[in-house]
């Protein structure tokens, strides 16, 4: 009975996942990693105290696994729901200041680690005139695009908070800051128009190298917020 019960839990957990997985298959800013957290928080404990059942068959092991998977997969959820961006699905700051302060105590040898500070221009005129839809069309636009360029670069990117993000790179001795900040300007734009946003989004970035204009975690955002103001500033002058 109670192997029937674990299989029938077991059956039910895959055709939601499936179900879920199917339903978002449209969903470029759907976080596939998210559902596949639960999912195995939920299968793997079952499939465990399945085969456990078969040797020890007095004991009610599949009830406890039953109850075990549930607690793994509530907490599960909690941890991607305090660690995640609700809009965009990318990391929030919480989870950025967390990576950022274990990062400035374990630089990799040889290597230098660079905090990048992201701010859409002209955010809120963009608001005021397409509305706030746009507005998260736009912040979920620029999320995409910080990721797939993390992808591809080892990065790690955020929502900091409002319209302004981040990245965190460690980047090697020949391989340039500056050129990392205009691959996310051009990325930006280039998914923006792409994606059919109502106006091209354009991002001003700033960089901070840790050790060098900074010597804490504080100081680095501090000064990589600093250069992009800078950078806004710079840019806002020649859109005139």
């Amino acid at each position: 009975m109670q192997s029937v019960l674990g299989v029938s839990y077991l059956l039910l957990s895959v055709a939601l996942y499936l179900a879920r997985r199917f339903s978002q298959r449209n969903n470029k800013y759907y976080l596939k990693q998210n559902e596949d957290t639960v999912f195995i928080s939920f299968t793997i404990p079952l499939l465990l105290c399945i085969f456990l059942q078969i040797f020890l068959q007095k004991l009610p092991i599949v009830s406890v696994a039953i109850v075990i998977a549930f607690m793994l997969a509530y907490t599960s959820v909690i941890k991607l729901r305090i660690t995640l961006d609700p809009l965009t699905g990318i990391n929030n700051r919480r989870s950025l200041l967390k990576a950022l302060a274990v990062k400035c105590r374990n630089v990799k040898k040889n290597y230098s680690l660079y905090f990048l500070f992201i701010d859409i221009d002209n955010f809120k005129n963009l608001n005021d005139v397409y509305g706030h839809y746009e507005g998260d069309r736009a912040l979920q636009s620029v999320a995409d695009s910080l990721s797939r360029v993390c992808r591809s670069s080892g990065g790690f990117c955020a929502r900091y908070g409002g319209d302004e993000f981040a990245v965190m790179q460690e980047l090697a001795a020949d391989k340039s800051p500056a050129e990392l900040c205009r691959k996310i300007e051009n990325a930006v734009s280039h998914h923006s128009e792409k994606a059919g946003l109502a106006c091209t989004v354009k991002v001003s970035v700033g960089f901070a190298e840790f050790n060098k204009d900074a010597a804490t975690a504080q100081e680095l955002i501090d000064y990589a917020d600093e250069q992009m103001y800078k950078k806004k500033a710079k840019n806002h002058k020649k859109a005139f």
